[in-house]
């Protein structure tokens, strides 16, 4: 490819050089004399000068007319040699166009240096010439580990051999690894792509594929990537790597069950004189210790907790001056057609509007008497001025239409009613 370009560069050259050169060549050989045409021009000149003289001694010309006439005859003469001093030039149009070309040479090769990409192209085939010897030390780890420019270089050969040679799972394989490491994931992720392509099987591109997905880190990219270890685990289910990053997506997403079944797996296979054994046996413990934290939270919520909603609670604008200085809120669920016996209380001394309030059947007052039993509710807060749930006139108070506690987990409620 590069004697190519060489032998276009001095195609193109030759042909400038031909627009400098051949005005020079072609002038020259458009002059024609003969060589005793000069010595012929200046004989008839002087036979007129003779003959002008005459003519002024026998009295028929002026010395005014002789000396006019003589004047003619000179530029005559000069007309009629300038071929002879255009001939006379053909050595300087030489030097002229041997000047020419060089400066043409020259400029050629300063704007080349100064603005093509010389370094560019040498650089792309040292490429070329160094991937086999590039590839084995990527592959087979031998040698010095590669720096990140081989690795640039390794990454531009492949993707010269691709284009020369064609798809190929390998080439396409390892070059998605070169730009991981290169940390160009869109790079990497096209290059997986490609050899999933070709072959949709492939453990290795499926696995190297979602360690890219996993380290872009976005919620869209963790699902792929579980996809995807799905996939391997599907083909190899005692895959490690696969395991490992099942491990971590699941621990990622908060799934500490999932992320402890797959790191016990990892940790039964693996010798206890692995450097990483103890590293895996303390985050198994940590595991564990979430899953149980997450059993014995959802137990009490079961057993405690049960149905339950959120009240937001607001005063209008017009109460705002009627409002107790030292008031308790009381916030109660009833059921909407039922007893008066409230299904939940909460009461607060300490508050301040607006303010969030759940009522859950932990709330309950009595046994029997809870979320549980009644479906369709309506929440009441009353502001009373004293500790006590009894009505009394000066109190505030506001109330929600009924609604499905089972539907409904939270509700909007103003006090804008004056008792």
């Amino acid at each position: 490819m590069i004697t190519s370009f060489y032998i276009y560069a001095a195609a193109l050259i030759v042909f400038g050089l031909l627009f400098v050169v051949f005005p020079f060549i072609r002038k020259e050989k458009a002059v024609k004399t003969s060589p005793n045409a000069n010595a012929l021009r200046i004989s008839d000149y002087e036979s007129r000068l003779d003959e002008l003289k005459q003519e002024v001694d026998t009295g028929k010309l002026s010395d005014d007319a002789y000396n006019t006439a003589v004047i003619e005859q000179k530029q005559a003469l000069l007309q009629e040699l300038a071929p002879e001093q255009q001939l006379s030039q053909r050595g300087n149009r030489s030097v002229i166009a041997l000047t020419a070309s060089m400066f043409t040479l020259t400029f050629c090769a300063v704007f080349y240096l100064m603005t093509g990409s010389f370094n560019l192209l040498t650089q792309w085939q040292q490429a070329k010439d160094n991937l086999p010897e590039l590839g084995k030390r990527a592959v087979l780890q031998q040698g010095e580990p590669l720096s990140n420019n081989e690795m640039q270089q390794l990454a531009l050969g492949l993707r010269t051999k691709l284009a020369e040679q064609g798809d190929d799972e390998m080439a396409w394989l390892l070059l998605g690894r070169i730009m991981l490491m290169l940390n160009d994931f869109e790079a990497a992720n096209m290059s997986f792509d490609k050899a999933l392509a070709m072959n949709p099987k492939s453990v290795n591109a499926l696995v190297s594929k979602a360690q890219v997905l996993m380290l872009e880190g976005s919620e869209s990219s963790m699902n792929q990537a579980a996809k995807a270890v799905s996939q391997v685990l599907k083909l190899e289910p005692s895959n490690t790597d696969a395991l490992s990053m099942l491990a971590l997506i699941a621990y990622e997403r908060g799934d500490w069950q999932q992320s402890l079944a797959a790191f016990e797996l990892i940790l039964g296979r693996m010798s206890t004189t692995n450097p990483s054994y103890a590293m895996l046996s303390a985050r198994v413990e940590e595991l564990k210790a979430k899953v149980a934290e997450q059993s014995n939270t959802s137990k009490q919520n079961s057993l405690g907790q049960g149905r339950s909603v959120a009240v937001n609670i607001t005063l209008s604008d017009e109460l705002k001056d009627k409002l107790p200085r030292d008031g308790v809120l009381f916030v109660f669920a009833k059921a909407e057609s039922g007893p008066p016996m409230p299904l939940a209380v909460v009461k607060k001394s300490q508050w301040q509007l607006p303010l969030q309030v759940t009522l859950s059947e932990s709330d309950a007052m009595v046994a029997g008497m809870s979320f549980a039993e009644f479906k369709r509710v309506k929440v009441v807060a009353r502001v009373s001025n004293d500790d006590k749930v009894d009505t009394q006139a000066g109190e505030l108070e506001g109330q929600t239409k009924g609604f499905d506690i089972e539907q409904v987990n939270q509700v909007e409620l103003t006090i804008d009613t004056l008792l």
